[in-house]
C-alpha cells in the first residue's frame, strides 16, 4: 500500500523547482465510491481523468508574485498579487479566492516562498469547464506542491480542506483505492479497472454545481457513531467493487451504497431521481449536483442523457486518464 513521500524544503534538499520551460500538470478526478464517508476512514475508489490543469511559470517584474487562473478558453478569470515572503494578498480580482490562496501560501515555509515565488508569474489553466466540479482547487494545490516540493496533503488541510482523494488522483496514473489514514500520508493503492467494466460505466453532468464544502459541513454535524457505522459498511462495498469487477457486482454494490447514504443523510435515494434510467446510477461527490455514474449499455445511456439534456455524457474509457 503506497503512501506519499515529499521533500519538504527544496532549499535544504538541493532540489530545484520545476523548469519554467515546460508546464506542470495535475489530473481532475471522479470519486466512484465513499463520498463524505472518506472523511471518517472509509475506503474509496477514485479515478484520475484525462482532464486537468496546468501550471506555467514565468518571470514577473518587481518583487511580488502574480497568480493568474484561466478558463479552458485561456480567458483569465482571476488574478492576484502576493507578498513572496509572507504570502499575504496585496491585490486581487476576487477577495474570497485570494484569501483561500493566502491560507495556502502561508502554509509554505517563508524561505521557500521568497526563493521561488519572488518576481514570478504563476499561470494556472484548466482544460475543462470549472462548473463541472472536476477539481480546479485540488489540481491547483497539487501543481503548487509539485513546483515547490511541498506535501500536497498538508497544503490542502491548510487551505481548502477535504479528504485528499482528489490530491492523490492529481498525480495518479491509474485508478486508486484510497483511505484517509493519516491525513498527511493517506493510503493510496493503484489498480486497474477491467476494460469490460469500463465499457459499461458512464458519467453524465446534471447541469448544476454542488458545493462540496457545504455538503461536508452538513455531514460533519451527524452523530459520529452513525457516520462510523456507515463508513464501515461503505468500506465493505468499496472493497467488493475493487475485488469483483463485474457489471452485476457493481450494480448490486452501488444500489446498496445509495441506500446507506440516503438513510444516513436523510435525502432521497438518487436511484429514484430518474425512473426511466436504463440501469443503476449513483452520485459522484456531493449529492444533488455535478456528475452521476450509470451502469449499462452505452447506446441506452447516451439516449437517456440526450433525452434529459444531461451533457456531457462520457463512457468511462473516454474520460479516464491514460498514459
Amino acid at each position: 500500500m503506497a503512501t506519499g513521500s515529499y521533500t519538504l524544503n527544496p532549499l535544504n534538499s538541493g532540489i530545484q523547482p520545476h523548469s519554467m520551460a515546460s508546464p506542470l500538470r495535475a489530473n481532475a478526478k471522479f470519486l466512484l465510491s465513499g463520498e463524505y464517508l472518506v472523511l471518517d476512514g472509509a475506503w474509496a475508489l477514485a479515478i484520475p481523468l484525462k482532464f486537468g490543469q496546468t501550471l506555467h511559470i514565468d518571470s514577473y517584474p518587481g518583487d511580488f508574485c502574480l497568480i493568474e487562473s484561466r478558463e479552458a478558453t485561456l480567458q483569465p478569470w482571476f488574478q492576484a498579487t502576493f507578498h513572496p515572503g509572507t504570502g499575504l494578498v496585496m491585490e486581487s480580482t476576487n477577495e474570497d479566492v485570494a484569501l483561500q490562496l493566502e491560507r495556502l501560501l502561508q502554509a509554505i515555509p517563508a524561505p521557500v516562498k521568497r526563493e521561488f515565488l519572488k518576481a514570478k508569474k504563476l499561470i494556472f489553466t484548466v482544460d475543462f469547464q470549472r462548473n463541472w466540479g472536476l477539481g480546479s482547487s485540488s489540481t491547483l494545490v497539487s501543481l503548487l506542491s509539485q513546483y515547490l516540493h511541498q506535501n500536497p496533503y498538508t497544503l490542502l488541510q491548510a487551505s481548502f480542506k477535504g479528504s485528499g482523494y482528489d490530491i492523490a488522483c492529481a498525480t495518479a496514473r491509474q485508478p486508486i483505492l484510497y483511505r484517509l489514514n493519516p491525513p498527511e500520508a493517506p493510503s493510496v493503492q493503484p489498480f486497474e479497472l477491467k476494460a469490460e467494466l469500463l465499457q459499461h460505466l458512464h458519467f453524465f453532468y446534471l447541469g448544476k454545481k454542488a458545493l462540496s464544502s457545504g455538503a461536508v459541513l452538513q455531514y460533519s454535524q451527524l452523530p459520529l457513531l452513525q457516520r462510523q457505522q456507515a463508513a464501515a459498511e461503505i468500506s465493505e462495498l468499496t472493497l467488493r467493487m475493487h475485488a469483483q469487477q463485474t457489471v452485476e457486482e457493481w450494480s448490486r454494490c452501488i444500489s446498496k451504497h445509495n441506500s446507506i447514504l440516503s438513510a444516513l443523510l436523510q435525502q432521497p435515494n438518487p436511484a429514484n431521481l430518474f425512473p426511466d434510467a436504463p440501469g443503476p446510477l449513483k452520485p459522484m461527490g456531493a449529492w444533488g449536483g455535478d456528475f452521476m455514474m450509470g451502469i449499462g449499455d452505452r447506446q441506452e445511456w447516451q439516449h437517456f442523457a440526450a433525452q434529459h439534456q444531461l451533457q456531457p455524457c462520457w463512457q468511462a474509457s473516454e474520460a479516464i486518464f491514460q498514459d
